[in-house]
């Protein structure tokens, strides 16, 4: 992280510099890609998940820094848009294949998974009792109870590393598929009771 905050501060302005003055107008596409290749490779080569260097590539990807090349309608996350249309049905597929379905009638592996999935609820939603005041505290806790991409990618790296059996990767799959699909539902009911349900 500290390399990383030293690189926005001393290197990332004139690395786009430089880079613009090779790929030009697709500067805007393409560094923050490279970027983010870098730094998952960086995070991957010291023995860190991938995902650690794409988020650190998120934190220091600052659109104010391609004022200079972009167009006005353009924006990072349009740009990026395609690419995450492209290889996130791809690693659901691979996330599925992982996935032994034989575990899921398994009583032991659903009444586990359940349980954890309410410590995940109860946790999250406390923890948005936490935040400043001025936030509606429940509907923050409630918006935090999904384990998306992150958790499957964490449970995928630590099934491959042997940290985690069949039967707890399918635990951790079962909180992922039921915080996600259960957290519209509470939250439309949120928004309903607010008044801000178009919002």
């Amino acid at each position: 992280m500290i390399f990383v905050y030293l690189l926005e501060l001393k290197l990332l302005r004139k690395s786009i510099n430089l880079f613009a003055k090779i790929a030009g107008n697709r500067t805007f596409l393409f560094f923050p890609f490279t970027l983010l290749m870098f730094l998952a490779w960086l995070a991957d080569f010291i023995g860190l998940a991938t995902i650690v260097g794409a988020f650190c590539a998120g934190l220091i990807i600052q659109e104010e820094y391609f004022n200079d090349i972009k167009m006005k309608h353009q924006s990072i996350e349009d740009l990026i848009s395609p690419i995450q249309e492209i290889f996130a049905p791809v690693f659901f597929v691979m996330m599925g294949f992982q996935v032994d379905v034989m575990s899921f009638a398994d009583l032991d592996v659903l009444l586990l998974g359940l349980a954890i999935t309410l410590v995940a609820i109860i946790g999250k939603i406390a923890a948005g009792f936490f935040i400043e005041k001025g936030y509606n505290k429940l509907l923050v806790g409630v918006g935090l109870v999904p384990r998306g991409e992150v958790g499957l990618i964490f449970a995928s790296i630590g099934k491959a590393i042997g940290v985690l059996d069949e039967k707890l990767f399918t635990v951790v799959i079962i909180v992922v598929l039921l915080t996600t699909v259960i957290t519209p539902f509470f939250l439309t009911r949120i928004l309903t009771k607010m008044g801000l349900q178009q919002a």
